[in-house]
């Protein structure tokens, strides 16, 4: 199992957003995840951004435990969205 550490020492100063400055991670194994979207196994997507979300991190959850990981192996993901409102309900 990897260990991961979170990390934001007092010499850098706060972050600025929901962030941390290092992540130090002991691992002898990487899994990539790519291509998720708030669509089911059927393609279908919800209409409402909220949902959209749910199924996401659903669809993430699957993939991580077909691998015999879960969230607490994550490291790192980049999210795109489309509409910058989007970003509070998001975080």
């Amino acid at each position: 199992m990897a260990q991961i550490q979170i990390l934001n020492p007092d010499s850098l100063g706060k972050p600025l957003g929901q962030y941390s400055q290092i992540t130090r991670v002991k691992a002898s194994e990487f899994l990539f995840i790519a291509g998720q979207v708030g669509a089911g196994k059927d393609g279908k997507a919800p209409a409402d951004f909220d949902a959209q979300c749910v199924q996401l991190f659903a669809n993430i959850g699957a993939a991580l435990t077909s691998q015999g990981a879960n969230f607490g192996n994550v490291v790192e993901f980049t999210t795109y969205m489309v509409h910058s409102q989007d970003i509070p309900k998001f975080m």
